[in-house]
């Protein structure tokens, strides 16, 4: 029996979904939308940051946008995705951010995205962590995101993982 016969299950669904631009273009809007509102609070370095995995995200979703139907293109797409889950998991998690003695910004790779780009990813001085208030609220939403996010993701990887395993098992390569 062929399981990946078209809209046989929920496999084959998200495999079909995938390529399209559609998952690309809403993951796209909602990055652009959490972006936007991270402009609502007064900068931080924790929004930097999270601004940072955002935009890794993003360019993640716009690779993938060249060609959804490449092999190569997605895996590269869904490794800047993936990344920037990490990336803002981790700063939503925020731990590193206030043990330090100095405040120091520092972005992934030796980027100095502060000094390129200050008014969206330097922090202010005067208000360099935020306040409680802010730097917990920011943290739930970051961190619910990021989750949501990545988690959407995974079913959309392993479902390409597993149709492409079951393909290969039905028909000889």
């Amino acid at each position: 029996m062929d399981y990946n016969k078209e809209n046989k299950g929920f496999v084959c669904f998200v495999y079909n979904f995938q390529r399209t631009l559609v998952p690309w273009a809403a993951l796209l809007a909602v990055l652009a939308t959490l972006f936007a509102l991270s402009f609502s609070f007064e900068n931080s370095l924790l929004l930097a940051q999270l601004r940072f995995a955002l935009v890794f995200i993003a360019f993640g979703a716009v690779i993938a946008m060249i060609n959804p139907k490449s092999f190569i293109v997605k895996l590269v797409a869904y490794a800047f995705i993936f990344l920037g889950v990490i990336f803002g998991l981790s700063y939503s998690n925020g731990a590193e951010n206030f043990n330090a003695g100095e405040p120091v910004v520092s972005f992934p790779f030796g980027l100095e995205l502060d000094s390129l780009m200050p008014a969206v990813f330097a922090p202010d001085s005067a208000n360099f962590f935020g306040s409680n208030e802010a730097r917990e609220v920011i943290s739930l939403v970051g961190f619910g995101s990021f989750a949501i996010i990545g988690a959407l993701f995974l079913v959309m990887i392993l479902s390409w993982f597993v149709y492409n395993a079951r393909s290969s098992e039905i028909n000889p390569i």
